[in-house]
């Protein structure tokens, strides 16, 4: 991805408003003086129970979210590869389901929460050995990642 500064942004912007172009309209866009920053979180093995990480790790996440009211996500669920697919399908979609009701326990309001779970099917990191499950690519695909919905 090509990175552009917010000068010739504003340079580009300057140009077409001073340029006889039609007018912008007032959009949805937000801009936000700091990144919204959810932290991932990770789960023990062949469970949807978090690691000793995960209770810190969903109070920063609520706290974030309060911050940003307007903002609603997808929470994406994965496995590691040791099991059936359809046994870590299954896993990451109640993985993906437990975050989402603790962030609503939390006070989140459900509307702004999505959930889908990708099984093994994205793994974070390439498990040479699937049977190994302590190896570090294992519990790095155990795990639950936040996405920002832009619509």
């Amino acid at each position: 991805m090509r990175k552009v500064s917010l000068w010739s942004l504003l340079a580009v912007f300057g140009l077409v408003s001073f340029s006889g172009c039609a007018t912008m309209k007032e959009s949805n866009i937000v801009i936000l003086e700091k990144p919204i920053i959810l932290d991932d979180m990770h789960f023990e093995y062949d469970t949807d129970n978090f690691t000793r990480s995960g209770s810190q790790e969903v109070l920063r996440n609520i706290q974030v979210l309060d911050e940003y009211p307007e903002v609603k996500i997808r929470i994406d669920g994965y496995a590691s590869a040791s099991g059936t697919e359809e046994h870590n399908q299954n896993l990451s979609e109640r993985r993906a389901k437990v975050v989402k009701q603790m962030l609503i326990e939390g006070g989140i309001t459900p509307e702004r929460l999505r959930t889908i779970g990708y099984g093994e099917s994205r793994p974070a990191e390439f498990e040479p050995i699937p049977k190994n499950i302590d190896s570090a690519e294992a519990v790095a695909n155990r795990r639950v990642l936040f996405e920002i919905i832009v619509k």
